[in-house]
């Protein structure tokens, strides 16, 4: 079969599991998960294929959108083809994983704040709007819900009141850390299915080898600093939840260094059983993050992972 040939056929072939895909997201309980694999199909794509040929391919892609669920799924389907499109570039000019996962995050981010801007400046609905409007409801018992033992109407309202105001000022942390995560789902099974096609992508390195720059402390504690000092002011305004923002997201990266280094000890020291032990108990005990927390931000102050690998 001639290249050119073949080229058309992988073309179809992934177009056609990219529109199953979007079927399945648009019609099916399963919507969530299929939207988000949809972009793997152009990741293989797209590290085998030029920047045109991909752009032709997302385009007709945006078409089968348009016929499978309108003009939403047009929407679905141009944006979810260029994540794909920008994570197979990505591995193929950089050849790393790691560079690949990043871009995908911010291409997965940037289709979801296009898709808000859409919802709420051109079909103008505003989800968070609906939220608090639901809470006013919930709070104001237009919706029948028992009352927890030992509060008090009053204490269960305002209670209520603070958990909405508080996912409302994270929307932006919540908006990232799920970018990151549907850029690494897609990462792995894109990688899995290399595999099997005998074009594997690159790999991520393994945890223990995780770490992130120095000056990531000067920004913490900066944040840290202003919401100590001036949290009065700050308060209910868009830099206080800014700043909120960026210290939650330092705390999960140093946190993530935290287990990093952990993770190189037990490895250093052949303590291969208590490994899979740590990153469970996180899940059971919460608080643990904490104390890796604390762990990474040594880490990077005192370079703690340089002393463990010289000493070794």
């Amino acid at each position: 079969m001639p290249n050119r040939t073949r080229q058309l056929a992988e073309n179809a072939l992934m177009l056609g599991i990219a529109a199953v895909l979007l079927f399945f997201g648009t019609y099916t309980f399963v919507s969530g998960i299929a939207l988000t694999l949809v972009p793997v199909p152009f990741i293989l794509l797209a590290v085998r294929r030029s920047v045109r040929d991909m752009l032709l391919i997302v385009g007709c892609f945006g078409i089968l959108g348009l016929i499978i669920a309108g003009l939403g799924g047009i929407l679905s389907a141009l944006l979810m083809g260029l994540v794909g499109m920008t994570m197979g570039m990505l591995y193929k000019q950089r050849d790393t994983a790691f560079a690949a996962v990043v871009g995908g995050a911010g291409a997965f981010l940037a289709a979801t704040v296009a898709s808000l801007a859409i919802s709420i400046y051109v079909m103008g609905v505003d989800f968070t709007g609906e939220l608090r409007q639901a809470s006013e409801r919930l709070i104001n018992g237009e919706v029948p819900i028992p009352l927890p033992p030992g509060l008090s109407e009053a204490e269960w309202k305002s209670q209520v009141q603070q958990q909405i105001d508080m996912i409302l000022s994270l929307l932006p942390l919540l908006f990232v850390m799920a970018s990151f995560v549907m850029s690494l789902l897609n990462h792995w099974l894109a990688r899995l299915i290399s595999k099997r096609l005998a074009r594997p992508l690159p790999a991520l390195k393994p945890l223990r080898e995780w770490s992130f720059p120095r000056s990531l402390l000067y920004y913490y504690f900066f944040a840290l600093l202003s919401l100590l000092l001036f949290q009065s002011k700050l308060e209910g305004t868009f830099w206080g939840d800014a700043l909120l923002n960026v210290k939650i997201m330092l705390d999960v990266l140093f946190a993530i260094q935290g287990l990093s280094l952990c993770l190189l000890f037990f490895y250093l020291k052949n303590w291969k059983g208590i490994a899979p032990v740590l990153v469970v108990s996180l899940f059971i005990f919460p608080y643990l993050t904490n104390i890796l927390s604390l762990i990474g931000i040594l880490d990077m102050g005192v370079g703690l992972r340089n002393r463990l690998q010289s000493r070794k």
